[in-house]
């Protein structure tokens, strides 16, 4: 996986965070939304008020009981994402050291080989040298008996 992928992944899970977020206050917004539609219909129906406070009791319990068990419910999701999360960007971390590292070979190896490339260039062109000075000591070392003669 490379730098990129990495970067992208950890963008689309920000956005994943995100959305998750706006639907729980979405949802909790539905929730209150739902507690003052059921109290206002109670306030404004027709029974007597020892039936209406009744009424209201019974249903605030059960408001309370469904938001409080909704509240467990996102607490505990957000707990499962939260070690989700941590557990990927954990792996994400070890698979970018573990990609740095091959690269880090990668590298090195190359380097190794260039050295050799230049060290066999260099003893070439080293011999090569060697070979034309010992020419040109022979051509003068000719050229020199030719004077002598």
């Amino acid at each position: 996986m490379g730098l990129f992928d990495f970067i992208s992944a950890k963008a689309r899970e920000e956005e994943r965070k995100e959305r998750m977020k706006n639907a729980g206050n979405i949802a909790m917004g539905t929730l209150l939304g739902l507690a003052a539609g059921a109290v206002a219909s109670y306030l404004f129906a027709p029974r007597s008020g020892e039936e209406t406070r009744e009424m209201i009791a019974k249903k605030s319990k059960e408001t309370y009981c469904d938001m409080r068990d909704g509240i467990a419910n996102a607490t505990q999701r957000a707990k499962e994402l939260g070690q989700s999360a941590l557990e990927k960007a954990k792996e994400f971390k070890e698979e970018a050291a573990q990609r740095a590292e091959e690269l880090k070979d990668e590298a090195v190896d190359k380097a190794k080989e260039l050295k050799d490339k230049a060290e066999d260039k260099a003893i070439d062109a080293k011999k090569e040298v060697e070979k034309k000075a010992n020419d040109v000591k022979k051509d003068v070392e000719k050229e020199v008996e030719k004077a002598k003669k």
